[in-house]
């Protein structure tokens, strides 16, 4: 299990260095050469960046409540705006309705 966890952190971090290693320098192209628009390109592929990475975590991790020990999955809006800690997040709970510190149950 303790494995699963590792592998799982290496991979968004991998595979966030590579959308980053492809974002910064479209920045770099896109700004200066076509002006206003190219700044609306590149901030389009940073969005997208970002809200894939938020897809794919809020799909691949699930949380498990400290109060009723239930374990479940967040939407992509409560993985993107809630707080949280490499293992833990500060959302409700679906069964018990408690907002609470959650430690990751993957």
């Amino acid at each position: 299990m303790a494995g699963s966890k590792i592998s799982g952190t290496l991979k968004m971090a991998v595979g966030i260095s590579v959308l980053l290693i492809a974002i910064i320098p479209l920045g770099i192209i896109f700004a200066p050469g076509f002006g206003a628009v190219g700044v609306v390109i590149w901030l389009s592929a940073v969005a997208a960046a970002v809200f894939t990475i938020v897809r794919y975590h809020s799909q691949c991790t699930s949380y498990k409540c400290p109060s009723c020990g239930i374990t479940f999955k967040i939407s992509i809006l409560a993985d993107f705006f809630s707080p949280h800690t490499p293992e833990k997040k500060k959302v409700r709970c679906p069964a018990c309705g408690i907002k609470d510190w959650c430690e990751v149950a993957d």
